[in-house]
């Protein structure tokens, strides 16, 4: 995991960040439905996902503009593997996405139990 980390650069601190809000946003929405909530997980989630690709960008970005200095027979291989590396930042934006984007269905399930009981 910290390999995973490393490899994805700078750009990983903002994104997990984000991504942790966005978490905390939808567990709020969980605990305490209100239509303000359900738009700070949106935003939040938004913000996650745009720094998950600005991340991705600016790294496959940086593989290719150092790419020419590498010698031409292992220029496939380092180009790989900088993409590998970059995509890092969109994996770490879409793990809390996939969480916080269930928690709206309990957040649902809450509600229509409370509504059943009154």
């Amino acid at each position: 995991m910290v390999t995973f980390f490393l490899e994805g650069g700078l750009a990983m601190f903002p994104t997990l960040l984000f991504g942790f809000l966005c978490v905390a946003a939808g567990v709020l929405n969980v605990l305490r439905p209100a239509r303000g909530y359900l738009a700070l997980s949106v935003a939040t989630a938004t913000a996650t996902l745009l720094s998950g690709l600005l991340g991705t960008c600016l790294g496959v970005m940086s593989t290719f503009r150092y790419l020419q200095t590498v010698p031409a027979g292992e220029q496939f291989s380092i180009a790989t593997m900088g993409i590998r590396e970059s995509l890092n930042n969109l994996v770490l934006a879409l793990i809390p996405l996939i969480v916080a984007a269930l928690l709206p269905s309990i957040a649902a399930v809450r509600a229509a139990k409370r509504t059943a009981d009154v």
